[in-house]
């Protein structure tokens, strides 16, 4: 039997037929495999605290992760826009595709309205100011014409150099200034720790 013959045997094509299945076979158990390996590989949450969208849309992509922002709050001194909370917590062992649920820094900050400080004492004034999230700036001392004055008394509220009335919307930490109305006496012990807190 030639060569020829032994090809167009049945036995041979029965044969290339099930070498042919085989190795489709093998094809697909290594291809599912593959990707049932890759779909359940376990890595480690990246730390993603203090970046911004940008930073985190390549981080994600590099470790095959999602992420889905949940909230924004507002929080001093943290840049605007970066991530203050994450969920699960960095070096958490999970599975690629895994979604992390992020918390913002707000890009705006929050508002808040003026409130009316005339007539005050400074104690007053300043506790009432921090409740409304304001800062005060400068404050100007102006001795009293009232014989027997004793206190202090807000006269004057100021924001950017140019009065400010109640209710004016204002971002929370805006700087303020007031002027006091108060004694010789007030003016002259506040003047004199001042130059000891200079001194210092």
């Amino acid at each position: 039997m030639n060569i020829k013959s032994i090809i167009k045997s049945k036995i041979f094509i029965h044969f290339a037929f099930s070498l042919f299945l085989l190795i489709i076979v093998l094809w697909g158990i290594s291809y599912y495999l593959s990707v049932y390996t890759k779909q359940h590989k376990i890595i480690k949450v990246p730390d993603l605290r203090g970046l911004d969208i940008e930073q985190i849309q390549k981080i994600t992509e590099t470790y095959n992760l999602k992420y889905t922002i949940i909230d924004s709050v507002q929080k001093s001194g943290a840049k605007l826009g970066s991530v203050i909370m994450q969920d699960p917590l960095p070096n958490t062992e999970v599975k690629q595709n895994r979604t992390i649920y992020l918390t913002l820094v707000c890009h705006q900050k929050a508002k808040t309205t003026m409130p009316n400080l005339i007539s005050l004492s400074l104690r007053q004034a300043l506790s009432l100011i921090e409740i409304t999230g304001l800062n005060i700036n400068k404050i100007k001392y102006k001795q009293s014409d009232i014989n027997g004055f004793r206190g202090t008394s807000v006269v004057q509220q100021m924001y950017n150099g140019k009065p400010i009335s109640e209710g004016t919307p204002l971002l929370k930490g805006s700087k303020i200034d007031i002027t006091i109305e108060a004694s010789k006496e007030i003016i002259d012990s506040t003047e004199t720790n001042d130059r000891f807190a200079e001194q210092d």
